[in-house]
């Protein structure tokens, strides 16, 4: 047996995360101090170990009624997180040794959740690989949307029109990074949801300590009336190094008439040049055709975003 797998605890946490940290999946949600943050979830992360050496981390949760082991649930995306020494036979190995460890756990199920290419520049396919050789089926493949910040970006007429009526008034308003106008944002945001019967992912007070702990990669844009301070719209970016990803867009329905939205996107497509890849992240939803809020996917091609994919295989045993 060439891989040890030992399950992760909080004494290991320090060496967790300076694995992390030169891994060649550097972002802040495989970071123990945001999936610490998840206190629903049953955490049964894994760590994999080749000749004492650690090669590979998995953020993971287990389901304990049903024997899952699952990719973990309180991330968008969570596979296994590698050494950049590790090579195709490293990680067949410990596929391998994971499936065995399953088996000797009463583990029924494995479900794995495939970091997206847009996160892995570093990566050579060979989890899919694994995947494939060892019997994992693609359990859902879900639209994500994301624009190559390298490559030409066109706007559609419509998207133009709205950046056009908002820069006619942007002299009323201030764009701005301050956190105490956090609070203004979110009940935007929470407006927003409300008649769909939908909460945001996160309460306040785990949005707030998110800003608190990772200030470098979780950002605030909001734009603000200048006189009276109130907020129209606003974007929560989630920053690493190639990666801008919008986590939350909202404004108020004054904001949208006047094309703020588009406006404060625009302006953080320009701003996050220096990047690589600008994510908006998934359209799935369960209620529409072909599972796919159409309205929100088309405004996101409206800015030239192109189509990637959000995979979860599963093997059972």
């Amino acid at each position: 047996m060439t891989i040890k797998i030992i399950q992760y605890n909080k004494n290991r946490k320090k060496e967790w995360n300076d694995f992390l940290n030169k891994s060649k999946y550097q972002h802040f949600f495989f970071n123990r101090n945001y999936i610490d943050s998840n206190k629903k979830l049953n955490d049964y992360s894994l760590m994999f170990y080749k000749k004492g050496d650690l090669y590979a981390i998995m953020p993971a949760n287990l389901d304990q009624q049903k024997k899952k082991l699952l990719s973990h649930q309180g991330l968008s995306f969570a596979g296994i997180i590698k050494s950049n020494k590790c090579k195709v036979f490293d990680t067949l190995d410990i596929f391998k040794e994971l499936i065995l460890f399953a088996k000797r756990n009463s583990i029924f199920q494995i479900n794995y959740k495939l970091i997206p290419f847009i996160y892995s520049l570093n990566q050579n396919e060979d989890d899919k690989i694994a995947l494939n050789y060892f019997g994992f089926k693609i359990k859902s493949c879900e639209v994500s949307s994301y624009i190559n910040l390298k490559s030409e970006i066109k706007f559609s007429s419509r998207k133009k029109r709205n950046i056009k009526k908002f820069e006619k008034v942007k002299d009323n308003f201030v764009i701005s990074s301050e956190i105490k106008y956090l609070r203004k944002f979110w009940k935007i945001v929470e407006e927003v949801l409300l008649p769909h019967n939908v909460k945001p992912t996160h309460t306040f007070n785990e949005i707030k300590w998110l800003f608190k702990k990772f200030p470098n990669n979780v950002k605030l844009f909001v734009l603000l009336d200048k006189l009276k301070l109130e907020a129209i719209s606003g974007v929560v970016i989630f920053e690493n190094d190639d990666v801008v990803h919008t986590q939350y867009i909202a404004s108020t329905k004054y904001g949208k008439d006047i094309g703020s939205n588009d406006f404060l996107i625009s302006y953080l497509i320009n701003n996050y040049k220096k990047k690589i890849f600008f994510s908006f992240g998934r359209s799935t939803d369960e209620i529409y055709e072909y599972k796919i809020n159409k309205g929100l996917l088309v405004s996101k091609e409206e800015f030239g975003a192109s189509c990637n994919t959000l995979e979860t295989y599963i093997l059972k045993l």
